[in-house]
Formats: structure tokens, sequence, C-alpha cells
């Protein structure tokens, strides 16, 4: 695995500093590399796993004309059958027309006469920004999530250009000509047809010092180019948060990392952090001004149990490319949830998001199954359907962890799998949960303990040192407490 993924990461860099230093626009390379890097991992570190582990058609004639919109665009296609159908040559341009965006989403930039900071898709309940809004006088405002869709025209001549250059570039790889001729085929209109008419939309003056965002300024190509083209002005803050427990939690988590590189200010969930100066201790944003409480909720130990899961493998923008890998994981969580239906002989429900996301492990649940293991597509806030259950058991990084030790669910993490890897810098705290029977690294672990609170989970629950833990834990990756006053300061200084 550790081969792979750094031979994919020295072929990444590789095609996106060389494809950075095509784009014709006022970015600088910094800012270039940062606003292509989320489209070229994703689209190397796939291309590469099925070169090397499929049987790719001989190359077809260059044919760009359904290239993505943007990086979302092709994010929301590359999860598709019919991605793979494109990367083996079984998908004639025709074919695929219609079934991936072609259109760039193009964030609407109005005038802030007054407001300092500017908040996007921060992840923040939107009464609490409402208020935080109104209680700094809106020198912090939103955003609108207004967009314009407008699609460039494909200019052919100079991606075959491109094309032909990527190729001698890459020249010393048997894939080159291949991989170079897919990545100008998928290498979206925004960062070359659409980079010049963007980055002079938002070339304007404006009055705001800073932007806040959670989960797009790794997603958004216009939030970046925006940022970029109001920070090549004047000094503009760029201002960050995680969006996942994930952040904290995993080793070797490059979004964070990415994300960093090219943010002035990070805002960490905890106390737990990075010694990055730019990385200060913070709180969750999911839960700004909540008070968690400190009475344990009292299950229904005869209630169902609930196992969420990591069941699409859509974590190619976090993650290296590892599908075999993936199924495996897939496979352990399979053994965890036989093990929990029959060590408590009570129903389990795997939670999983939607239906095409979650094919692989469809699949692997055609073969014979306990009728008390079922598949459930979620729908409704976690926080409320989790309450239905006597037990919340994850066996990945999910946030749905965070939430559910929030709202002092009974709750076991299992990670008996290679896919996931706690970072060192989280160890202690992990390893104070193992103590106390929350976190195991195997499932002999934790077929031990579910034999243990089998009928007394309130018990284990409730006991003060459970209770403790769990707050330590949460005050270094979830801290609690933050109010407006908290808010405004972190985002208007």
């Amino acid at each position: 695995m550790n081969e792979q993924l750094n031979f994919a990461e020295v072929v990444t860099e590789k095609i996106c500093i060389f494809l950075a230093k095509k784009i014709a626009s006022k970015l600088t390379i910094k800012q270039k590399i940062a606003l292509l890097t989320p489209w070229c991992r994703s689209f190397t570190h796939s291309a590469l796993h099925f070169y090397l582990t499929k049987d790719p058609l001989d190359i077809a004639e260059f044919n760009p004309s359904n290239a993505p919109g943007d990086t979302l665009a092709f994010l929301q296609w590359y999860k598709t059958e019919d991605y793979t159908n494109f990367l083996s040559g079984k998908f004639t341009p025709d074919s695929f027309r219609g079934k991936i965006q072609t259109k760039t989403e193009i964030l609407i930039m109005p005038r802030f006469l007054w407001a300092k900071t500017l908040v996007f898709q921060a992840g923040i309940k939107k009464s609490f920004i409402t208020k935080l809004c109104f209680f700094s006088f809106f020198r912090i405002r939103k955003l609108s999530y207004k967009k314009i869709k407008h699609e460039f025209k494909v200019d052919t001549t100079l991606r075959n250009q491109i094309f032909c250059e990527l190729k001698e570039h890459l020249k010393e790889y048997q894939f080159g000509t291949w991989l170079s001729q897919k990545a100008l085929e998928m290498f979206p209109r925004i960062f070359l047809e659409g980079i010049y008419p963007t980055y002079l939309n938002y070339d304007k003056n404006q009055s705001f010092d800073a932007i806040f965002s959670s989960d797009c300024w790794s997603s958004i190509d216009s939030l970046k180019i925006m940022a970029f083209a109001q920070k090549n002005r004047r000094n503009v803050r760029l201002i960050g948060t995680p969006h996942a427990f994930n952040y904290s939690a995993l080793h070797n988590f490059w979004l964070k990392t990415y994300e960093i590189s090219f943010l002035d200010k990070y805002l960490s969930w905890g106390v737990l952090h990075d010694q990055d100066s730019k990385v200060l201790p913070f709180y969750i944003n999911k839960f700004a001004g909540y008070q968690r409480s400190q009475s344990p909720q009292r299950v229904n130990e005869k209630s169902p149990i609930l196992l969420t899961g990591a069941m699409r493998p859509s974590h190619l923008v976090e993650y290296p490319f590892e599908p075999d890998l993936f199924k495996q994981y897939l496979l352990q969580e399979i053994n965890i949830a036989i093990i929990t239906a029959e060590t408590t002989n009570r129903l389990v429900k795997i939670r999983t998001r939607t239906k095409d996301r979650g094919g692989s492990f469809e699949t692997l649940l055609k073969q014979n199954f306990p009728t008390n293991v079922i598949l459930d597509f979620q729908s409704g806030t976690f926080i409320n359907e989790v309450k239905n259950y006597s037990l919340h058991v994850s066996d990945n990084t999910s946030t749905t962890i965070l939430e559910s030790l929030i709202i002092n669910h009974p709750t076991i993490i299992v990670i008996a799998n290679k896919y996931f890897s706690i970072d060192a810098m989280a160890s202690n705290s992990f390893n104070a949960l193992k103590e106390v029977g929350i976190f195991h690294e195997t499932t002999e672990s934790y077929k031990s303990h579910l034999e243990k609170i089998n009928g007394h989970v309130n018990e284990w629950w409730n006991c003060h040192s459970t209770q403790l833990t769990i707050s330590n834990f949460l005050n270094e990756h979830a801290r609690l407490g933050s109010g407006f006053t908290i808010w405004k300061k972190a985002l208007l200084n």
C-alpha cells in the first residue's frame, strides 16, 4: 500500500505542477497548485490504480468534449461505473454525454460595504450564524450560496497541445500517453477555458478582510479563485476548520495538510492539534453554542444496535485509491455485524448513505446473511436517529462517533482493519478510550467487551471513569462551549 501510495503521489505532483504552469491567469504558481490538487490527486490515484490492475483498451481518438465543468462535477462522476468505462475505453464521447456535469458553478459575488469576514458553508447551525452576524453588527456576513452555471466551450486545439506536451513529460512511464490523454479529457473547464474570465469576475475592489469556510476549500473551485483574486489585491485572510473527525484522528490525512498549506488560519476542533503556527486550538463548529448534557442517556437495552461504517469508496479524495483494501474493510465490517448480532441476540442495522454509494457493499450482502443483520439507508438526522438504538458501533473514524459521544449515547469504536490508521498524535486519547472499553483494535477484544456489557450497557456507560474519559476525549477532538464572543474574536481578529 505505501509503495503504491508513494508512487501515485510522485506522479500526481508531476502532473499537477506541469498543468499549473499551463494555466494562463494572474494566480501565483502556489495558488494554481492549490486549485488543481484535489482534482489532480483524485484523478491520478483512481486512473493509476485502474491502469495497474486492469487491462485498458487501445487508446482511442483524443476527445475532450465532455470535460467536467469543475472539480465538484468530476468528484460526483468518478465514483460511478461510467467512470470506470471511460478509463477502460469502452465509452465513446456520445455514450456518456449528459452523464457528467459540463457546466461550471460560479459563486455570485455581491458587494459587502461593511462586512469584515465572509462565511461560506461554515458547518455551523443557521440560527447560530444568523445571531453571530447580528452580534458582530454585521461585520461578519454570510456569503450567498447563489451560483450561476456557465458552460465554457472546450478548446480542443489547446487541450491537444497540452496533451502532447504532458505525454512527453511523462514519457518515462509506460502509461504516460494513456494517462496524459485521460487527464486532458477530464481536466475541468474552469481550470483552462474558464480560469481567465472567472478570475476577472472576482478581481474587483471589496471591503472584507477574511473568508471562512469549513468543507469547501477542497471542492469549490470558484470559492478558491475568488479568495485568491482578493488575496492578490490585498492581504485577505483565508480561514478554515475541519469538517470531519478524520482530521484529528487519522494518520497521513492529506486533506488537512493540503488545506493548511494555503490557508492563513486553521481552527482545530479541540486542544489536540499540530504544532503548525497556523493551527489554533479551538472548538467544533458543528456544535457551536451547544452544551453537552452531563446526564448520560439511559437506553432501552433491548433496542436494536446501530453500526455506522464507511460503506462507499468515496474516500478517494482523502485516502489512497485502494479498492482491494476497501473490499477487505467491507468484509471485516460484515464480520463485526455478525459478531454483534450473535453476541447480543439483537437486530443490527448497518447504516450507509445512498444506494448508488453503497453498491460495493450491496454486492457482498447478496451472500448468505443472518436475518438479524440488515442494511439501512440513512434518513433523517443522525443525532435523532441514534436515540432509537441501544448502542452505536462504528468501525471507522466517522464524525458520527463524536456526535453520539456529545449527546452522551453509548458508543463503541472498533477499528480492526488496515484501511483506517490512527495518528500517533491521537494515540493517547484513543488508548484512554481503550481502557474503559470504548475503543477496540481487534474483533476478539470487541466481542469480549460485548459479552461483558450485554444487558448492562447503561451501568457501563454511566460509570464515572467512562464519563470522565469521554469528556477528556471530546476536549481533545471536539471541544464544546463556544459562544458568540469566542467565534466573533476568532473570525474578526
